[in-house]
């Protein structure tokens, strides 16, 4: 199998304002969509562990994970990983307890 490379071998490939990139090979004429993307991601827990009693626990756990994709790129600054606080996002709490019975 060949791969074929656009913009080479008599094709030509430019580039979009919308940022698709218009192929023409031969009689054919194609877009090709844009890959750029920026995913933005927040990912956090919180875990209390209580042993109330010698081998007697309880555990409180909280997540939240909180993602964004956008379609279009653009250069990551320090700011990006702040922002992400802001997007909607998933959070779960979990109760956990463990009960020691002595013989």
């Amino acid at each position: 199998r060949l791969r074929r490379a656009y913009g080479a071998d008599g094709t030509t490939m430019t580039t979009q304002a919308d940022g698709t990139r218009l192929v023409t090979d031969g009689a054919s004429t194609f877009r090709l969509p844009t890959t750029n993307f920026n995913v933005r991601s927040f990912r956090s827990n919180l875990v209390l562990r209580w042993e109330y009693r010698p081998g007697s626990t309880l555990l409180l756990v909280w997540q939240q994970n909180r993602r964004l994709n956008e379609t279009v790129a653009r250069s990551i600054g320090f700011s990006d990983p702040f922002r992400s606080l802001n997007e909607p996002g998933d959070h779960s709490f979990v109760v956990k307890t463990s009960f020691w019975i002595p013989r």
